[in-house]
């Protein structure tokens, strides 16, 4: 609006958060599934080396992530380290039904004068729910994948079944159901759900919080690195809170116990509990920086880029 005295106009304000009706969802959508693909495909690997180590016993192959990586390579070769990733891929199409829930509670939240950051913890929340509903059959059946590929350990088995060291998705499937019922596609989903929906509601609420707290400390800074730093920080410290949640979902899923309880117990008799729930730590911190660093420019980006022209001035880059 022009001052009285004929000044300059006052400039627009700029959004530092765009929101669902700032964008082309459309065009979002799409972008979001591309980006999906991409990321998955470059951030398996450390999910492979994660599982692996978490649902090993004390004492078993593997010292480290590092470890890991080197032995993977020298049994199996570099396509050991992308073991189940066939399964794994289809896990970009529940992504979106995850990015249209959470954008959508958003929206639904944005005028309720909570904060940015209260709002995405309940928005990522929800999202998580929708998304471990598609996402909890394609997570067991990767791992049991990834499992099956082993050369440096006894062959895998699934209930009394034992699994070919190059068994396919049917395969896997099959055996599942055939063992444990439709419940064994869907084992894990209440632990998974408490896990990934802890972790999700975590990641959205520090990824505004560290944002902000950025932003405000260098103003003058691209709000885009803002967000490049934001990430992994966010990721890291949902990465450390849940770890102990998602040592127990990995072990349940694998091991077929009946319950997260039973699973808990076990892994505290065998291992303790502090060395039982650290299991894999350093694996999964490193692969939630690294996944939130390009989760968060692609996002961040793709948003931008389905801005709606009458909002792209208003976009704070």
């Amino acid at each position: 609006m022009p001052d009285e005295g004929g000044g300059n106009a006052r400039s627009k304000p700029r959004y530092e958060v765009i929101e669902k009706r700032h964008m082309d969802m459309r065009k979002f959508y799409t972008l979001s599934v591309l980006n999906s693909v991409l990321i998955r495909a470059v951030l398996y690997p450390s999910v492979l080396i994660k599982t692996r180590l978490m649902v090993q016993k004390t004492g078993a192959v593997y010292s480290s992530a590092t470890d890991a990586f080197i032995k993977i390579i020298r049994t199996e070769r570099v396509r050991g380290l992308y073991r189940g990733f066939g399964a794994y891929v289809f896990s970009s199409f529940p992504g979106v039904f995850y990015i249209i829930a959470y954008e959508n509670v958003r929206n639904k939240l944005s005028n309720s004068g909570y904060s940015h950051s209260v709002q995405s913890l309940c928005a990522g929340g929800a999202a998580s729910l929708v998304g471990q509903t598609f996402m909890v059959p394609v997570d067991v059946v990767g791992q049991h994948l990834m499992m099956s590929g082993r050369k440096d350990l006894a062959q895998h088995v699934i209930g009394e079944t034992a699994v070919p060291r190059k068994a396919s998705i049917p395969f896997i499937v099959r055996t599942l159901h055939k063992e444990f019922g439709i419940a064994g596609i869907y084992k894990g989903y209440w632990s998974s759900l408490f896990t990934y929906g802890t972790n999700s509601a975590l990641w959205w609420y520090f990824y505004h919080i560290y944002t902000g707290e950025i932003s405000h400390l260098a103003p003058s800074v691209p709000l885009m690195l803002c967000h490049g730093v934001s990430g992994p920080l966010a990721g890291v410290t949902a990465a450390a809170i849940t770890n102990p949640l998602d040592v127990v979902r990995a072990r349940m899923q694998v091991e077929g116990r009946k319950s997260a309880y039973i699973t808990l117990k076990a892994l505290v008799e065998e291992e303790g509990f502090l060395a039982g729930s650290a299991k894999g730590i350093t694996a999964r911190m490193f692969n939630a920086a690294f996944a939130s660093f390009i989760l968060t420019i692609f996002y961040e980006l793709s948003k931008r880029l389905s801005i709606k022209e009458e909002h792209a001035a208003d976009v704070r880059w």
